[in-house]
């Protein structure tokens, strides 16, 4: 441990602003006289605190997840029963072993050796990585199901890039490779089940209909969706960053070096990529023996630390960030009582008659909604407090629900400040990007994504017959 660890950190006037926001709002909700139910005003007040603190981070993310149930029902907005209910979603389970299977392919060495592999195989100037990290981000969506370890490969990648080549921080060279490297993790995700919040979506989804959503299904309703979500990503940083097809730069030395330095490949390696293929089947087949496929990889978990295995180690268990368990059970509490106290039917009340004219505008209605929360709400927050509504409406008018569902994943990727989804503003904090490169970018793919929404997601959805 370092020896300044434990030191106060000086606090500037920014901190103290977060600091004030982040508490003094749900206190100001609390003393105006909104003349609603005092029930729904405490819930209000205690989620806008749990969203502030979330989105500031005053406070650990997963120490907020923790007490938004506590403070539900020490504050009579809920019970003990829903207010912890989010412990028996078997998301929450899923998500615990993704993430130390992801924790496994970082330190095993496996998900740099795939990265390294195909960046290799483009060219290595700016350009040319701009569009390996959408290939890598791609190849890896379908093996490694954590995004938060996948966008850290590529952005550690990234910066031992510019370091090497002497490409300094937060020119538009290091920022068109730092959001090539965020994109590479966020533009698969949206098409391929396992690496995208749709798994959080369908854990809402089945509870309410009472059908899983289908690896396979998903894949043909999405992929298409996702490749030219990617594809506009990366055209997006070249033509607003004007990235040319220079050979200024040229990492294919340094690349080779850096894989190279992995040594030939492990035992455990080839272990970590076997659970990852297995871990993929599981999603594909299990549901068809009337298994959770979210509870399996959860349940085998613990054969992992086998010596024998060599999977993961003590050390592993350590150092993996188990903390984002919190931050899932914390929204998914926030959705479990809104639906208890009315709040979800108050929406289906207020927005259900728009959105139920015709399947377009339900999905349109949907995807521009969702997007809209990005805000104000984390992208697990949306999920958890408006898939139940959308969903519902789509099925009390007699809908497909799969095109609602699919719209609000798609919507969740949609945003443009860093604080508005906590791997981008990860990615964002580790100093590689321009903040005005940023905002230029991110203002473009928003519009990007309303056209592939428009031109793609709604016209091949049709044609699958799901509208």
């Amino acid at each position: 441990m370092e020896e300044n660890s434990l030191a106060v950190q000086k606090m500037t006037g920014r901190d103290y602003a977060k600091w004030i926001i982040s508490f003094g709002t749900p206190i100001v909700v609390m003393l105006l006289p909104l003349g609603i139910d005092p029930v729904l005003q405490r819930y209000i007040a205690i989620t806008a605190w749990g969203l502030l603190c979330w989105v500031t981070v005053v406070i650990p993310a997963g120490l907020t997840g923790l007490a938004l149930p506590i403070l539900y029902m020490f504050c009579g907005v809920a019970s003990a029963e829903v207010s912890f209910a989010s412990w028996q979603n078997s998301m929450v389970w899923n998500t615990i072993a993704i993430v130390f299977v992801g924790t496994a392919c970082d330190r095993s060495g496996i998900s740099k050796r795939m990265a390294y592999s195909i960046l290799l195989k483009m060219k290595c100037n700016i350009r040319g990585l701009i569009w390996g990290f959408a290939a890598a981000g791609m190849a890896l969506a379908f093996l490694i199901s954590d995004s938060f370890s996948r966008a850290i490969i590529f952005i550690t990648i990234a910066m031992g890039i510019c370091r090497a080549l002497n490409i300094p921080f937060k020119s538009k060279e290091a920022s068109a490779l730092g959001l090539a490297a965020f994109f590479g993790m966020s533009g698969p995700s949206i098409g391929i089940f396992p690496s995208s919040n749709a798994f959080l979506v369908s854990a809402i989804y089945k509870d309410l209909t009472g059908t899983s959503m289908e690896y396979l299904t998903y894949l043909l309703h999405n992929f298409l969706p996702s490749v030219a979500w990617t594809v506009a990503s990366v055209l997006c940083v070249i033509k607003v960053l004007k990235i040319k097809d220079s050979k200024d730069f040229d990492a294919r030395e340094v690349l080779q070096k850096d894989k190279d330095s992995l040594g030939k490949i492990s035992r455990r390696e080839i272990m970590v990529l076997i659970v990852l293929i297995l871990i993929v089947l599981n999603y594909i087949f299990v549901g068809k023996l009337g298994l959770d496929p979210l509870i399996v990889p959860a349940v085998v978990l613990p054969l992992f630390f086998l010596p024998k295995v060599g999977i993961l180690t003590t050390d592993d268990f350590n150092v993996s960030d188990a903390k984002v368990l919190f931050v899932v059970t914390g929204a998914i509490s926030v959705g479990g009582v809104a639906s208890d106290i009315g709040l979800v039917d108050l929406l289906i009340e207020q927005i259900g008659p728009v959105l139920s004219q015709s399947s377009f505008t339900m999905a349109f209605g949907t995807f521009i909604l969702g997007s809209l929360s990005n805000f104000i709400l984390t992208p697990i927050a949306i999920v958890y407090t408006l898939t139940e509504p959308f969903v519902s409406i789509a099925m009390d008018a007699g809908m497909n629900t799969l095109p609602t569902m699919y719209a609000l994943n798609f919507a969740t990727d949609i945003y443009i400040f860093p604080y508005e989804f906590v791997v981008f503003l990860v990615c964002f904090e580790f100093g590689l990007i321009e903040y005005k490169h940023l905002i230029k970018v991110m203002t473009w793919r928003v519009l990007c994504g309303l056209a592939i929404f428009l031109v793609i997601c709604l016209p091949l959805w049709n044609v699958c017959g799901i509208m």
